[in-house]
């Protein structure tokens, strides 16, 4: 609950827009709404990557932390770090950098389209297709 309170209360006094989502039918109609998602650092960062929306991550687990540095080495998310080990100040200092700078988070964009292959589906269907002949 208190944590939740200093939440609310960060959002309430943040000059950008934000919006908390706590459930929601649809995440990816959400997504699409949005120019940078924080999200936790588990197959999110794909579909974020897949969809050209910039995020901010943060590991809560700590097999996360691997996938973390890697999307953060392709350029599309900002590394916040550990949630365990994640201070007010460094999360403050490292989302003010992706809000502020609008080419950044154009440039995140950009990378994770580049990144993500949208034929790799089709590319498994045609190997199972020839392995089944």
């Amino acid at each position: 609950a208190k944590q939740r309170q200093a939440l609310n209360m960060a959002v309430a006094e943040s000059k950008h827009k934000v919006n908390l989502l706590q459930s929601t039918p649809n995440l990816v109609l959400e997504f699409l709404k949005h120019d940078l998602v924080i999200c936790g650092g588990g197959t999110m960062l794909y579909e974020l990557a897949a969809l050209g929306i910039p995020s901010m991550c943060i590991a809560t687990e700590p097999h996360e932390i691997l996938n973390m540095e890697y999307w953060a080495s392709q350029g599309t998310t900002m590394a916040a770090g550990c949630e365990k080990h994640l201070g007010a100040e460094s999360m403050a200092g490292n989302l003010s950098t992706v809000l502020e700078d609008r080419k950044l988070r154009i440039r995140m964009s950009a990378k994770g389209q580049k990144v993500m292959d949208p034929n790799g589906v089709q590319r498994v269907l045609t190997i199972i297709a020839e392995v089944l002949k």
